[in-house]
Protein backbone atom coordinates (compact mmCIF):
# COMPACT_ATOMS: atom_id res chain seq x y z
CA UNK A 1 0.00 0.00 0.00
CA UNK A 2 1.20 3.28 -0.81
CA UNK A 3 1.49 6.40 1.87
CA UNK A 4 1.06 9.92 1.31
CA UNK A 5 1.92 12.57 4.12
CA UNK A 6 -0.55 15.32 4.70
CA UNK A 7 1.27 18.43 6.14
CA UNK A 8 -0.99 20.46 8.47
CA UNK A 9 -0.61 23.82 10.82
CA UNK A 10 -3.62 23.56 12.92
CA UNK A 11 -5.41 26.41 14.05
CA UNK A 12 -5.70 25.58 17.77
CA UNK A 13 -4.66 22.51 19.69
CA UNK A 14 -7.57 20.42 20.69
CA UNK A 15 -8.53 16.80 21.04
CA UNK A 16 -10.51 16.05 17.89
CA UNK A 17 -8.95 13.57 15.32
CA UNK A 18 -9.38 15.90 12.63
CA UNK A 19 -7.88 19.21 13.74
CA UNK A 20 -8.97 22.46 11.61
CA UNK A 21 -5.84 24.00 10.37
CA UNK A 22 -3.75 25.43 6.81
CA UNK A 23 -3.23 22.11 4.50
CA UNK A 24 0.74 23.14 3.88
CA UNK A 25 0.92 20.22 1.44
CA UNK A 26 1.27 16.57 0.45
CA UNK A 27 4.55 14.58 0.56
CA UNK A 28 5.37 10.98 -0.62
CA UNK A 29 7.67 10.41 3.08
CA UNK A 30 6.94 11.91 6.31
CA UNK A 31 11.36 13.29 6.21
CA UNK A 32 9.93 15.21 3.21
CA UNK A 33 6.77 16.67 5.30
CA UNK A 34 9.63 17.52 8.12
CA UNK A 35 11.88 19.37 5.79
CA UNK A 36 9.06 21.68 4.78
CA UNK A 37 8.36 22.16 8.80
CA UNK A 38 12.09 23.44 8.55
CA UNK A 39 11.88 25.71 5.61
CA UNK A 40 9.24 27.22 6.87
CA UNK A 41 9.50 27.24 10.34
CA UNK A 42 10.48 30.96 10.29
CA UNK A 43 7.81 32.36 8.48
CA UNK A 44 5.57 35.10 9.78
CA UNK A 45 2.80 32.83 11.59
CA UNK A 46 4.21 29.73 11.72
CA UNK A 47 7.44 30.67 14.02
CA UNK A 48 4.88 32.26 16.59
CA UNK A 49 2.78 28.71 16.69
CA UNK A 50 5.76 25.98 16.17
CA UNK A 51 4.30 23.60 18.31
CA UNK A 52 1.25 23.28 16.28
CA UNK A 53 2.42 21.37 13.01
CA UNK A 54 0.67 18.10 12.52
CA UNK A 55 1.67 15.03 10.05
CA UNK A 56 -1.07 12.95 8.97
CA UNK A 57 -0.40 9.87 7.29
CA UNK A 58 -2.79 8.48 4.65
CA UNK A 59 -3.08 5.63 2.39
CA UNK A 60 -3.81 6.19 -1.24
CA UNK A 61 -6.96 4.72 -2.41
CA UNK A 62 -8.65 3.68 0.78
CA UNK A 63 -11.23 4.97 2.21
CA UNK A 64 -10.81 6.83 5.21
CA UNK A 65 -14.64 6.93 6.92
CA UNK A 66 -16.19 3.63 5.73
CA UNK A 67 -18.69 3.75 8.41
CA UNK A 68 -20.32 6.96 7.60
CA UNK A 69 -20.46 9.97 10.34
CA UNK A 70 -23.19 11.09 12.87
CA UNK A 71 -24.71 14.10 11.05
CA UNK A 72 -25.27 16.41 14.33
CA UNK A 73 -21.48 16.33 15.25
CA UNK A 74 -19.44 15.12 12.09
CA UNK A 75 -17.79 12.57 14.34
CA UNK A 76 -16.54 9.55 13.02
CA UNK A 77 -18.77 6.07 13.31
CA UNK A 78 -16.37 3.54 14.93
CA UNK A 79 -16.72 -0.31 15.23
CA UNK A 80 -15.54 -1.11 18.28
CA UNK A 81 -15.82 -4.80 17.33
CA UNK A 82 -13.16 -4.40 14.45
CA UNK A 83 -10.85 -1.98 14.95
CA UNK A 84 -10.55 -1.25 11.27
CA UNK A 85 -10.71 1.59 8.74
CA UNK A 86 -11.52 0.62 4.82
CA UNK A 87 -9.00 -1.20 3.24
CA UNK A 88 -8.16 -3.39 5.77
CA UNK A 89 -5.63 -1.75 7.71
CA UNK A 90 -5.91 -2.25 11.20
CA UNK A 91 -5.65 0.65 13.40
CA UNK A 92 -7.22 2.47 16.27
CA UNK A 93 -10.62 4.64 14.83
CA UNK A 94 -9.84 7.15 17.06
CA UNK A 95 -6.13 8.65 16.22
CA UNK A 96 -3.74 5.80 14.91
CA UNK A 97 -2.63 7.70 11.87
CA UNK A 98 -1.86 10.92 13.42
CA UNK A 99 1.59 11.18 13.87
CA UNK A 100 2.85 14.53 15.73
CA UNK A 101 5.84 15.45 14.56
CA UNK A 102 8.89 16.62 17.10
CA UNK A 103 8.84 20.22 17.97
CA UNK A 104 11.07 22.60 16.58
Amino acid sequence: MTAVFFLYHIEELSTDEDPRGKLIGVYSTQERARDAIHRLSDQPGFRDYPERWRVFERIVDCDDWPEGFVPETHKRISSADSGSRGCGRLCSPDRAIARRLARF
